[in-house]
């Protein structure tokens, strides 16, 4: 391999410089004639957000698994809280009522979440294929 030093490098760059010298003159023209184009109106552009079926399937599945999500979380919450009570009636000696809808909330809220996570992760493996 060589060695660079300054002057090689300083070379190099001038060496690249030159190259691009032609380019670097006719820039200016072809900025011109782009801005003559957009200014008579020749080039458009148009940017249309839900244009297409896919781009609205795409949003109401993103928008109903992230509802899914939100109840699966605040259910799972609402469940611990009630799984810490003793308030309500009882069962037995040691369960109430509330604890038993708390254990049931939690089994749901963990299903949904789930349901979320597996909806997502099939989507992944089908836009690798």
């Amino acid at each position: 391999r060589e060695h660079l030093g300054k002057d090689s490098l300083k070379e190099m760059a001038q060496e690249e410089a030159f190259k691009l010298a032609p380019v670097l003159r006719r820039a200016p023209r072809h900025f011109d004639r782009i801005a003559t184009r957009i200014q008579q109106g020749e080039i458009t552009g148009r940017v249309s957000l839900f244009s297409t079926e896919r781009d609205l399937e795409v949003i109401k599945n993103l928008l109903g698994r992230v509802v899914l999500a939100f109840v699966g979380a605040s259910l799972m919450l609402l469940s611990v809280l009630l799984m810490g009570t003793d308030a309500g009636p009882t069962l037995n000696e040691e369960t109430s009522l509330l604890q038993v809808f708390g254990y049931i909330g939690l089994l749901l809220g963990v299903i949904l979440i789930l349901r979320v996570t597996m909806a997502a992760l099939r989507d992944t493996e089908q836009t690798r294929m």
